[in-house]
């Protein structure tokens, strides 16, 4: 609580979840990509969620594993509906230009709405370019990054790790008393640090990643106007000064062809939360969803380059979105009847081939795979 004024952590982000190990045996490790989030308008899901704070002793589980997070029971206070929809859906998306599509956030038993406005980078990840929220700010619902975050990475593996930060704007009530504008600095690290299998009601079992994250919100406010008797407050620039620091630790459980299943969400701390914090802010379950297997054809390769020394080719070329191999080919005589000799399947985008001291010509081309 912030003199006041609690600043929700729920438009950031979208989910919650709670560990228990059984005796299950669980697999191997798995990687999650762009390919597993929820990014393609007509997708969607339904989770349950709590009205408050609940006990989430044990829930989180612990680092490494194999493991089993059984989700299957938990509190159905609420339930949210996630639409992937068109950036303009609601009539809010001109303040996010640069965002592909949004998630719609619908409260079932209210009705009550709100939007994440995003987009899927290929190799870099899912773009985040702020929200659109009355229950967060109802003088300021929309509420644009100064600049987008990549929260979630295009490829997620055991022991990956990230960074992000941005700022935005919004207003603080104070004792119901006073309304200041302010800025919130949030930044956060994320780390994927343990692996096994999660147990969802009304989906059953999957392989899964938990993802743990610590957010910090440095809350600034402009309290004072400095300006000229008279002079109306809009026509100031803001003197922001330090107020307050909060910080939420966030669990997030990610399952192939299902994104973000779970997530389990500390309450708003002034000092870091621990690992395994035992009271959740919010729990939350998917226990439905509409995830078609969206098969991304391979981009086609470019800056195809090639360099000759000491009679060595040197190949390289950029790696295009959704390709994970290149099979390398060259002949003497390209045309329609040419023969190609395959000179390598990789992952990698490099080459050397030491053929061209015996050749008079050679030509190559490079096929981008799935």
């Amino acid at each position: 609580m912030m003199n006041g004024k609690k600043f929700s952590v729920a438009a950031m982000a979208g989910l919650l979840a709670v560990g228990v190990v059984s005796p299950m045996r669980a697999s191997g490790h798995i990687t999650i990509t762009s390919d597993d989030m929820f990014n393609q308008i007509g997708q969607w899901y339904r989770q349950y969620a709590n009205a408050s704070d609940m006990d989430a002793t044990g829930l989180a589980g612990t680092v490494g594993g194999p493991q089993v997070w059984n989700f299957a029971a938990g509190p159905q206070d609420l339930v949210y509906r996630f639409d992937i929809v068109d950036r303009l859906d609601g009539g809010h998306g001109a303040d996010f230009p640069d965002a592909a599509f949004a998630e719609r956030k619908t409260n079932e038993s209210t009705s009550a709405q709100s939007w994440m406005y995003l987009k899927q980078a290929p190799g870099s990840g899912r773009a985040n370019y702020g929200f659109y929220d009355p229950a967060f700010s109802a003088t300021m619902p929309s509420t644009p990054f100064a600049s987008p975050i990549v929260d979630f990475p295009a490829s997620m593996a055991m022991g990956n790790s990230w960074s992000v930060g941005t700022s935005f704007e919004t207003e603080v009530d104070v004792l119901g008393m006073f309304v200041w504008p302010a800025r919130i600095l949030y930044s956060a690290s994320a780390t994927v640090d343990a692996h096994g299998i999660i147990n969802l009601p009304g989906i059953g079992f999957s392989d899964c990643l938990r993802i743990n994250e610590i957010a910090t919100y440095v809350v600034e406010v402009d309290a004072f106007d400095d300006g000229e008797e008279g002079e109306p407050l809009e026509s100031l620039d803001p003197n922001y000064q330090y107020f307050t620091t909060y910080y939420v630790r966030n669990y997030y459980w990610l399952c192939k062809e299902k994104g973000i299943v779970a997530q389990l969400t500390s309450p708003q701390e002034t000092a870091p939360p621990a690992d395994g914090f035992p009271i959740a802010a919010q729990f939350v379950r998917t226990f439905e969803l509409h995830h078609p297997v969206i098969e991304n054809p391979p981009g086609a390769v470019t800056n195809l380059t090639i360099t000759v020394t000491g009679g060595r080719a040197l190949l390289t070329w950029s790696k295009p979105a959704y390709a994970s191999r290149f099979v390398l080919q060259a002949t003497a005589e390209p045309g329609p009847q040419a023969v190609w000799e395959t000179l390598t399947n990789t992952t990698a985008n490099f080459y050397v081939d030491e053929s061209p001291s015996t050749v008079l010509r050679r030509c190559y081309r490079v096929e981008s795979q799935k």
